[in-house]
């Protein structure tokens, strides 16, 4: 039978699953840091592809990364188990943790035992970090990627965890026309970085230990920033929104939980950080800034379990939901942490010891064995033998440096024991005394660095050796072996900084003994020298000596008055003078050498023994040396000349010095009158040192010979220069000779004395007349002061009399014969009868004056004098008096008005009222009165005013009652003032004409242009009249403000004096005794130049200035100021510096159609040479060079 077939259809659906990962990646850091790395990706597509690259992280509770998460916890099972246990604190307020299980145990093959922090452990005990607040750890660098099928590319990615534990992300690659594919990334995050290591010393007891936690992560923080600086992540806006928000958001108090893996250190559960503005992020933790901010900030507290010395170290993790922190901690109790270290610091060959303590804390007798090694452990030595340390007591090991030579030597010593842990700690104050050790407790050692600084050896001796000059003597020194402890013998080389010192160039000296060494001296000369000897061996050990040598003085010589005449004077010389006077002598000498010439140096002691410093004498010759006595002071002394040869030796001879006082010097005799005071007499004297000296003066006799220059009786002379003395002469009686002497004294000069008479002569009336001044038709009043000369009281009565006549008016009847009424005594009817004045005092006697007319009115006063006795007869005193008429302000003013460091100039023309008729009915003012003028300037401006004001006379005499002048003001600064000019006449009277004087701040004093291009630095030249006629030094240089493009020099310098000038149409300028002007008139006293330093030529002589311009890029003009200083003026000056006009060089357009006659020369020779059909004869075979008739010409 037939069978019928069947179709089977199936349906296929196909399904892929693009989001399941074609590769995986892992990555690993601590968290906070950044890891990028390059992945390698294949394109499974067989075309090319254009993919978008797009970076997703995924969260933890996300099912896609779930298979991400399994495999970053493959082999790291969790171990959920807590050995935590809690106790109470003695108040019972908080709980504790202790030894959290938060540590992997590993054992090495070695049996060791190694712990590690198990990042695992920690976060399944802390709250877990909320890290949708904080950018994601994934980022990928390329946002699209070309690659042909089947091909590998490469793309960077990053990896910066803000969270520890495991991070997932998937790498999508898509490409619209073939598909997409993804590459999971997996990361895992370790604990960060410590944030702080805190170290400390401990005392060995159960303690509390307080460390500041800061608010913020410097760890975080340097993640932030990382990201938004490297990471992919930050083109991302909200990402990098979250980067730079993280932690600001945070809250201002934190509570973390606090776990600790050490047994030995106890944390609390919870640690609350709060915010504190005051503290800096990365501040250590120390005690100091603990006690600062204990009142501001809770600090955790950590129990510490110390119960023996040694090192605990720890660490500490804190967590919150915001970010995790590590602090790691490193107690020591009864040790130092550091590596220990022992330095010794001694001279060579010097012994210095340090002694070690060495504890025992254990149970049983402890020894201690000491080993030295090193490349110089023979410079170093211990015990010598085991310490042996009871239980429970303190011993120590002695260590010694002694080093052979000067150097730096090493070496290192450690010590072992088997017993008990060696405790060691530096009782001494050595605080690098620190042990390293290793072993375990049965077995310890501890290893010190040993550095010893051995300075230069000291001497071995200080040896003192006593010698006379142009002698010989022996000293003996006992030298050490320097290598005793090494029992080798020492070569010495032997060397002595004294030119007479000799002896063996070398010595030997046997192991473990000592040596001779024979010095010679043979000193040529007297004094003291200071020397030493060195003993130096071939590898640098050295001992030395210091040497004193005391050197007398050889036997004194016989002085020869005449070499050849007769024997030598064996007897001192004696040299007599007084003081301020000199005496000579000459000694003889002979040169004992025929062949050469000797110079001698030479010495003097002795006050006021001179000479010259050297005596040359010729080959086999006699010399003669002259010495001279000048004393300053009297005495006696012992004085001598030393005569000293480098070779020859010492020659000297004693001389005895004696000197005795100057007599006085007598003045001739002076004399004045009674009552006078202007009888001065000057004295002078110099100073014969070369030193300043300070001379106090004197006078035997105040009352009539006073010292009135210098009033503090107190000169002060500089060397070699002379010194005045002013005596005033007041004799106090009649027909007697009066004296004194005077005295000038000086500690080192010597004293000086001048013996002064004087006489007394019958009052005269020849003084300078009493002046007074007082405005016309006003009343002034002064006063004649009279001086009772003698040694007595004396009755007196005065009265006022004409000038000229003998008769006079007593003042008590008023009758005034005088034939004017412009003077009036002033006083009462009592004074009038008489007054008696006590001895050598003074009494004033007032009188008034009122003139009427602008005429000088004299009188005298007229003092007389009751008799007492034959010796002393009525006296009669004449004090003239001149009454000079000042005419009244007429209220007008002159103004000089400018500016500072500017001339301004004007002429004054000023009318001279009430000047009397002069010659009878010629005229007001005829035919002429001459005239003086003088100015009146405020006492605070005079000294300015004398430089900077010039006042000259343009007339010589009156005329018509006017005279003119021509006013110059030249100011170096602002100057405000009014100063007056007075006029005076010869018949008598003064006109008073006030100036205004107003001179404003100056302005710039001028511009100054420079030019130069970029890179081409130009100088220009600028010259600076000095407008005083005086040299004078100067600074010039640009302000702070100016650009560095200006420079000036010469910055300091002398500035050369300019050239004085006279002001045009100055009349009857005087020179010398005076001038006779176009009027006849002399005018030597007529006129005067208010000034010192004369103005000069504003273009004369004074300093050239070199300003250079170096621009450095094209813009704008700069601008400078340049100031130039002297110590009376100041200039400022603008200096603009600009860039020249580039002008476009302009030429002639020409063709140049002619032919030189060397190309012309040419072309006529291949002319010559071509000549004939060239196209003709190229025709025939001879010339015709094709390739194919060559080819056939050269066939075979």
């Amino acid at each position: 039978s037939g069978s019928s077939a069947r179709t089977i259809v199936f349906q296929l659906e196909a399904f892929v699953d693009a989001d399941a990962p074609v590769a995986v990646e892992t990555f690993g850091c601590k968290t906070y840091e950044i890891s990028k790395t390059k992945i390698t990706v294949k394109n499974p597509f067989p075309r090319d592809c254009e993919f978008v690259v797009t970076c997703q992280n995924l969260r933890l509770d996300d099912p896609k990364a779930r298979d991400g998460l399994d495999l970053l916890e493959q082999g790291n099972a969790k171990e959920n188990t807590s050995s935590r246990r809690k106790v109470s604190r003695k108040d019972g307020s908080i709980g504790v943790t202790r030894g959290a299980d938060i540590a992997d145990i590993t054992r090495r093959a070695d049996g060791s035992v190694v712990k590690s922090l198990s990042c695992d452990k920690v976060l399944s005990q802390l709250p877990r970090v909320m890290r949708s607040k904080y950018p994601g750890a994934f980022g990928a660098e390329r946002i699209a990627a070309k690659v042909r099928g089947n091909e590998t590319m490469q793309i960077d990615v990053a990896f910066l965890p803000f969270a520890p534990g495991a991070h997932v992300a998937r790498l999508t690659f898509e490409d619209p026309d073939h598909g997409r594919f993804v590459v999971e990334l997996c990361g895992y995050a370790d604990l960060p970085d410590p944030v702080a290591s805190i170290k400390s010393d401990l005392e060995v007891r159960p303690q509390t230990f307080d460390v500041v936690v800061d608010h913020a992560n410097p760890g975080f923080e340097r993640a932030r920033k990382t990201f938004l600086e490297q990471h992919p992540g930050r083109t991302d806006r909200a990402e990098a929104m979250k980067a730079r928000a993280a932690s600001d958001a945070w809250p201002n108090s934190i509570s973390y939980k606090a776990l600790s893996h050490s047994s030995y250190v106890d944390t609390e559960e919870t640690v609350v950080v709060s915010r504190n503005p005051e503290w800096q992020p990365g501040q250590e933790f120390d005690p100091i800034s603990m006690k600062t901010f204990a009142n501001k900030i809770k600090p955790m507290r950590l129990g510490l379990n110390v119960r023996d010395a040694g090192l605990y170290k720890g660490v500490v993790v804190l967590g919150s939901e915001h970010d995790v922190r590590v602090l790691h901690l490193e107690f020591t109790a009864g040790v130092k942490r550091e590596r220990a270290c022992l330095e010794f610091t001694c001279s060579a060959r010097q012994v210095v010891t340090q002694d070690i303590p060495v504890v025992n804390g254990g149970a049983v007798p402890m020894s201690v064995k000491g080993t030295i090694t090193g490349p110089d452990a023979h410079c170093f030595a211990g015990a010598g033998r085991d310490v042996l340390v009871a239980k429970g007591r303190r011993d120590v090991f002695p260590l010694s440096f002694h080093p052979p030579k000067q150097g730096t030597f090493h070496a290192t010593l450690t010590l072992r024991t088997g017993n008990d842990i060696i405790r060691t700690g530096n009782r001494f104050g050595a605080d690098n005394t620190t042990a390293d050790t290793t072993g375990d407790a049965q077995n310890e050692q501890t290893s010190y660095k040993l550095t010893g600084h051995a300075s230069p050896p000291e001497a071995e001796a200080a040896i003192t050796i006593h010698a006379v000059a142009r002698g010989a003597c022996v000293e003996t020194l006992r030298v050490p072996n320097v290598f005793q402890t090494q029992n080798k013998t020492a070569q010495y080389e032997v060397e002595c900084d004294l030119d007479f010192v000799g002896g063996e160039a070398s010595l030997l000296v046997e192991r473990g003994g000592y040596g001779e060494y024979v010095l010679n001296l043979a000193p040529v000369r007297s004094g003291t020298f200071h020397g030493s000897v060195h003993f130096t061996t071939k590898c640098g050990a050295a001992v030395w000596y210091a040497v004193t040598v005391l050197v007398d003085r050889p036997a004194a010589s016989a002085v020869v008055e005449d070499f050849d005449s007769h024997t030598p004077d064996t007897s001192p010389l004696v040299l007599r003078a007084v003081t301020h006077t000199a005496v000579r002598r000459v000694i003889t000498l002979k040169n004992p050498v025929s062949t050469k010439s000797v110079v001698f140096r030479v010495r003097h002691s002795g006050h006021g023994l001179l000479g010259a410093p050297t005596l040359t004498l010729a080959p086999g010759k006699s010399g003669e040396y002259e010495v001279v006595y000048s004393p300053l002071l009297p005495g006696a002394e012992c004085g001598s000349v030393s005569f000293t040869h480098p070779t020859l030796g010492e020659f000297w001879y004693p001389i005895e010095l004696v000197s005795t006082e100057a007599p006085h010097v007598e003045v001739p005799r002076v004399s004045s009158s009674l009552g006078s005071q202007n009888c001065e007499t000057k004295l002078r004297f110099q100073n014969p040192t070369d030193q300043v000296i300070e001379v106090e003066l004197g006078s035997s006799n105040e009352l009539n010979f006073s010292i009135v220059s210098p009033a503090s009786k107190t000169l002060t002379i500089k060397p070699f220069e002379k010194g005045k003395i002013v005596v005033r002469f007041l004799p106090s009686k009649l027909n007697t000779v009066q004296n004194a002497v005077i005295t000038a004294v000086s500690a080192t000069g010597g004293a000086w004395r001048w013996k002064m008479t004087g006489t007394a002569d019958p009052p005269s009336s020849n003084g300078p007349p009493t002046k007074l001044f007082v405005t016309l038709g006003q009343s002034g009043s002064h006063a004649v002061t009279f001086h009772n000369p003698f040694e007595f009281a004396l009755s007196i009565r005065s009265w006022l009399e004409s000038a000229g006549s003998g008769a006079g008016v007593d003042g008590v009847d008023g009758d005034e014969s005088s034939g004017n009424g412009h003077f009036e005594l002033l006083q009462s009817a009592r004074f009038a009868k008489g007054v008696v004045v006590g001895a050598n005092t003074a009494v004033s006697i007032p009188f008034a004056f009122k003139p009427t007319s602008m005429l000088r009115t004299e009188t005298v006063l007229v003092v007389r004098s009751a008799s007492r006795g034959a010796d002393v007869p009525p006296l009669t005193w004449r004090f003239p008096i001149t009454g000079e008429p000042e005419c009244p302000p007429s209220g007008h003013q002159h103004s000089l008005i400018g500016k500072a460091r500017r001339r301004f100039e004007m002429g004054v023309a000023v009318s001279l009222k009430h000047l009397p008729d002069q010659g009878g009915g010629g005229g007001v003012g005829e035919p002429g009165v001459p005239f003086t003028f003088e100015i009146s300037a405020p006492q605070s401006e005079r000294e300015h005013l004398q430089k900077a004001l010039v006042v000259t006379p343009l007339c010589a005499v009156v005329k018509n009652g006017e005279v003119k002048f021509h006013v110059s003001l030249r100011p170096v600064r602002e100057l405000h003032c009014v100063v007056d000019l007075l006029v005076s006449v010869k018949t008598g009277g003064r006109w008073r004409f006030p100036v205004q004087i107003a001179a404003d701040a100056p302005e710039v004093d001028g511009f100054i242009e420079v030019k130069a291009h970029v890179g081409h630095p130009q100088v220009s030249l600028f010259h600076l009249p000095n407008p005083d006629v005086v040299a004078a030094n100067f600074t010039a240089f640009f302000t702070p403000d100016s650009p560095g493009a200006f420079s000036v020099t010469p910055g300091t310098g002398v500035m050369e004096a300019g050239t004085p000038i006279s002001v045009p149409g100055a009349h009857g300028v005087t020179t010398g005794n005076g001038v006779t002007t176009g009027d006849g008139v002399n005018t030597a006293t007529a006129r005067k130049r208010f000034d010192v330093a004369s103005e000069a030529a504003e273009n004369g002589p004074g300093v050239t200035l070199r300003i250079g311009y170096a621009p450095v890029e094209y813009g704008t003009s700069l601008v400078g100021r340049l100031r130039i200083v002297t110590k009376e003026n100041t200039w400022t000056f603008e200096v603009i510096g600009t860039t020249p006009t580039y002008v476009k060089p302009t030429a002639p357009a020409r063709v140049d159609t002619h032919i030189s006659k060397e190309t012309d020369a040419k072309m006529k020779e291949a002319r010559a040479r071509n000549a004939g059909n060239v196209v003709a004869r190229n025709t025939k075979q001879a010339h015709y060079t094709s390739r194919k008739m060559f080819s056939a010409k050269h066939t075979p």
